[in-house]
Order: structure tokens, then sequence, then C-alpha cells
């Protein structure tokens, strides 16, 4: 019934509250919205001065930025709709150079990625029919679930000699030796949103069974909420945003809620997010005071998608939009490049350990 009525309701025609600016400051990097193989970067104190930063070789279906870092993992949605999603990496210290591929269509549908401060490279892959017992399909490529491309792997992708392939895929699957940096399963789940928090201690995932935590310390695994979506660390990693949508006679709405990290005590509810079809994207502003939300209008049916970006104070208020002055129909999807936190992210020696436990 819940998904029945979010279709209805990409018929129906809203009214979005009155374009204001929200006071916020920092450098954004963005998709062109007419360009997909395009990211720009502005200030959102002076989007006039937005400009190209870098052309990819494919089209980018999603980005994450290294927050405080120099690099961008793009996820590619190839023309080709035979081939699977792959992930690049722009190194921004070397923008000149081409993009360097991290998984070589290994995967089959990845859904979401994110690049932590560390960085540390995570995404969720989709395998259709797939059991969380069956490592591999007919094709060789790996079964549902949360991967993780270590920081090490990242900066210096050199690789011992892997095993050969057998003999039944070796022409289904590109060569062994094209396929590092070597990624490790960290959950296997059918999930459709994660985030690390930005000292890399805890992993929120969401399901259609609700947000989860895991702690990358202890293993243990929390459960944030029945339902909900988009989790979504604060800066400084001691809050955790899920949003929540409802429905009645009436309607449909959407809340929000705050909890405390790692406790999951709850905070503060935002309620009402009215006339709103979907949230696409969430994430919290650089200085940890706003959560800024991605909406959209337009019908499926239609090629004239207008994308919305609205602030709102985590502690609650109006929301107001930015990144509305640009474009006719909005930009799709943008990050910010720095956080006024940062943090001392380096790996333990004990964490790889624990990431061998989260595969079992």
């Amino acid at each position: 019934m819940k998904h029945l009525l979010k279709c209805f309701c990409l018929l129906l025609v809203f009214v979005l509250p009155l374009s204001t600016y929200a006071q916020l400051s920092g450098e954004v990097i963005f998709l062109h919205p007419d360009n997909p193989n395009e990211l720009w970067i502005t200030d959102l104190a002076d989007t006039d001065n937005a400009r190209l930063l870098y052309q990819q070789t494919h089209p980018i279906r999603d980005f994450s930025v290294q927050k405080n870092g120099n690099y961008i993992a793009t996820l590619t949605e190839y023309s080709d709709p035979t081939k699977p999603y792959d992930i690049y990496l722009i190194d921004t210290d070397n923008i000149n150079d081409p993009e360097r591929m991290m998984t070589h269509q290994r995967f089959n549908k990845i859904l979401d990625l994110e690049l932590s401060q560390n960085p540390d490279l995570i995404f969720i892959n989709f395998l259709p029919a797939i059991t969380d017992k069956v490592k591999h399909d007919q094709f060789g490529r790996t079964t549902s679930g949360i991967y993780l491309i270590r920081k090490k792997n990242i900066e210096d992708p050199t690789v011992p000699p892997p095993p050969p392939i057998p003999h039944q895929l070796e022409n289904i699957i590109p060569p062994r030796e094209v396929l590092s940096p070597p990624v490790s399963l960290i959950k296997g789940i059918v999930a459709e949103h994660l985030e690390l928090s930005p000292d890399s201690k805890y992993l929120a995932y969401g399901t259609l069974e609700g947000v989860y935590l895991i702690s990358l310390e202890t293993a243990q695994v929390l459960r944030v909420s029945i339902d909900g979506s988009l989790p979504t660390f604060s800066p400084d990693g001691t809050k955790l945003a899920v949003v929540y949508w409802n429905a009645g006679l009436l309607g449909f709405w959407y809340d929000l809620d705050i909890y405390d990290v790692p406790s999951l005590r709850h905070l503060n509810t935002i309620v009402n997010f009215n006339n709103h079809i979907e949230f696409k994207d969430m994430k919290w502003s650089p200085d940890g005071k706003y959560i800024v939300y991605t909406t959209y209008r337009g019908a499926f049916w239609e090629n004239n998608t207008t994308y919305y970006h609205f602030a709102i104070p985590y502690t609650g208020g109006e929301p107001i939009r930015i990144l509305d002055d640009m474009f006719e129909n909005g930009v799709p999807k943008f990050d910010w490049t720095r956080t006024e936190e940062t943090f001392p992210v380096e790996p333990q020696d004990r964490l790889t350990t624990l990431w061998g436990k989260l595969k079992q």
C-alpha cells in the first residue's frame, strides 16, 4: 500500500515553499543538470562563479566527495544496458589525469556509495535472486551486500598477483590483473542507503525493514528504527538523522528524527514535511547546524524533473532553499568539499580484524 501511495503521489501537482536563501556557506561540487558527464564546483556565497571541475568519460549517476581531502568517487551507469554499474575515482590534486576504475564490472547494480574522510570507500551492491549464502552469480559477480575498499588500496592500488580465473569464466569476467583494488564484503544484505561516520567508527544503513547502525570497533549491530531511510551522520559524528514517510486518509507527509550516537537516544523530531513527493538525498551542512534534503517535482513520463534543496535547522524551523538560482530545473546532486570538524581517522590494526568479523 505504501508503494502504491507513492506512485499515486507522483501524479499530483504540489506547491513548494517560497524560495528564500539559507545563511549557509561553503564550497560544493555538483552534477551538471544538462551534462551528466560533468562535475562543477562553486561556493554557495557566489554561485555566479560556478565552473567546470572535471569531465568524466562516462555519465555520472551518483558521486561522493572526500571531505577535507582530494578524492571524488563517481558511480557510472553505462549507455550499454548490458553492462553493470562501475565506480571510478578522481584525484583533484591531479585533475588532468583520467579517472581510475575501482570495480571493473565485478558488481551488478551499485545502489549507493560513500567516500569517507579517512578515506575508505563503501558501497552497496544489489544482485537480484541471489541469497546471502551465494557468493557469486553465474557471471562471477559478487552477491548483494555492503562492500569496502580500504584507504591503503585507494591511495596505493598495487596488489599482489591474484589466482588464475576458473576456466568456465575466462571469457565472461575481465582478466584478474585489472580487478584491483581488492574489495571486502562487510555484510551480505539487501540495503538501500549507507553512510560511514566521519571518524569511521560507525556504519549506518537503511533496508526495507528499517535503519541499522554497526559499530566497527565491536561489530555490534543495533536497530535504529523499524522503518525510516537515508540515515545521515552530523559532521562531528555525534548525531544521526533519519527520515520517515507517513501516510493517512488526508494524504502523506515526512517526519525527520535526530538520534544521539552511539546511544541512539532520541533527541528531536522535525514534523510534517508536506508537499514533497520523495526525499532523494539528505546531508548535514558543514557546520552541523542544518540538515539539507533534496526533493524533486515531475512525473515519471516527463524529462523535465526539477530538483530542490532545502536547509532546515536540525532543532526545527522553516525549510529554506539553496542552490536554486543557477539552472531552471535545479541541481540533481551536490556534495560539500569540506566540513568544519576533522577527525584522526587512521584505522587501527584491530579494525582490519573487525571487518573480517562483520563478513561472517
